[in-house]
């Protein structure tokens, strides 16, 4: 139980809205950068699942932001 009272701790104290603007920022070029670069060399599915992985660092990003905020 200390761990995980240690891992609350150092996300409290390090998941600030600047960490959650970044990850939006990562995912954003996931999907926009890497996702047409990816397609416009006919990797269609690469394209597909780059699209998908920018989605989810964008949605865990604000979850967890609001997880820590409010919840911790």
């Amino acid at each position: 139980m200390v761990i995980l009272s240690d891992i609350f701790s150092w996300m409290k104290y390090s998941y600030n809205i600047g960490f959650v603007f970044f990850i939006i920022g990562v995912g954003l070029g996931s999907i926009f950068l890497d996702a047409n670069q990816m397609k416009s060399k006919g990797l269609t599915r690469e394209s597909l699942v780059s699209k998908w992985i920018g989605i989810s660092y964008i949605v865990i990003s604000i979850f967890l932001y609001i997880l820590v905020e409010f919840i911790i």
